[in-house]
């Protein structure tokens, strides 16, 4: 079995080159976690859960327990919500 934490410095260089000859850059999203999203959206990670239980909120992944967001999908996610009242119809 192959333990990453014990790759030396140029092996760590071969690892990077064979995984950029397969996956370019912008083919692997900027991951944040549930601390740093709720930040990013102005609101609690409580209230983010909260979202995430409704099926309300941004796009989220799990990995294994964690649970992570692409800096995109926040985006979108903001974006969608784009307001020009405040009547609930009131949507741009």
């Amino acid at each position: 079995m192959f333990i990453f934490s014990r790759v030396t410095p140029i092996g760590a260089t071969i690892i990077d080159t064979r995984l950029e000859a397969i996956v370019t850059p912008t083919e692997i999203p900027r991951l944040l976690s549930a601390k740093e999203a709720a930040e990013v959206l102005l609101t609690s990670e409580g209230a983010l859960a909260a979202l995430r239980y409704r099926g309300a909120g941004p796009k989220f992944r799990k990995l294994g327990h964690r649970v992570a967001y692409a800096v995109q999908d926040l985006r979108d996610y903001i974006d969608s919500d784009i307001r020009t009242g405040t009547a609930a119809d009131a949507t741009a």
